[in-house]
């Protein structure tokens, strides 16, 4: 990974279902990806299907979001993704949503969104 001290910024907002939203902007009505809390995986969108493409700027930060465990959607061999949406390009699964948190903050500057009620920045930051 590069050594950037200005890392770019991500949002966490707590979603209406089973799943953190990662957003450009707190309140975005389109976002970026998610972290499915059952199952601990990180989902992110195609490029040019959202506000942001992180697969790219993970990339971008010598990450390799897609390389060997990604699952590429669609998949006939995964039957519940968790995505709430369209134009998931495909994701990784981590241990824990703590886990899957610990991996984005390698490559941005995690922070929770306001209005969040358990998955606040103190959380985060302690994650």
């Amino acid at each position: 990974m590069k050594n950037n001290k200005s890392k770019n910024t991500i949002y966490i907002q707590e979603g209406p279902k089973a799943y953190l939203k990662i957003l450009d902007q707190c309140g975005n009505g389109r976002n970026d990806g998610m972290i499915c809390y059952v199952h601990g995986h990180i989902w992110l969108k195609n490029d040019q299907a959202s506000p942001r493409y992180l697969i790219g700027e993970i990339h971008a930060a010598d990450g390799d979001f897609t390389g060997l465990g990604f699952i590429s959607l669609p998949n006939p061999d995964f039957n519940n993704p968790c995505t709430g949406g369209p134009n998931y390009q495909g994701g990784r699964l981590f241990e824990s949503v703590e886990s899957a948190i610990r991996y984005l903050k390698k490559y941005f500057t995690v922070l929770a969104c306001d209005a969040n009620t358990e998955w606040s920045q103190i959380k985060i930051d302690g994650i």
